[in-house]
């Protein structure tokens, strides 16, 4: 696990992400911010990597990754699917 680069955090808020306190947000190696839209962190959060698609019952298709939600101290593991409705 690692902490999250300038660059990620910049590209975490253009997608509507918010933290008050980044640093306490540690990612897997292989993280990409492409999957995480929306979503406000607080507290400490660990996030895997979103590299996969499921599918629920009825047959629809989702990119794993974590979209309009609050996250407050949580292990995300790798290729969760986390949203609001």
């Amino acid at each position: 696990m690692r902490n999250l680069t300038d660059n990620e955090i910049c590209q975490l808020e253009k997608q509507a992400c918010r933290c008050n306190d980044w640093s306490k947000i540690l990612v897997n190696e292989k993280f990409d911010t492409q999957h995480v839209t929306g979503t406000t962190f607080s507290g400490n959060i660990t996030l895997g990597t979103f590299e996969k698609e499921i599918e629920n019952k009825s047959g629809m298709k989702f990119h794993t990754g974590i979209f309009n939600s609050r996250i407050h101290n949580c292990h995300v593991g790798d290729n969760t699917y986390i949203a609001t409705s």
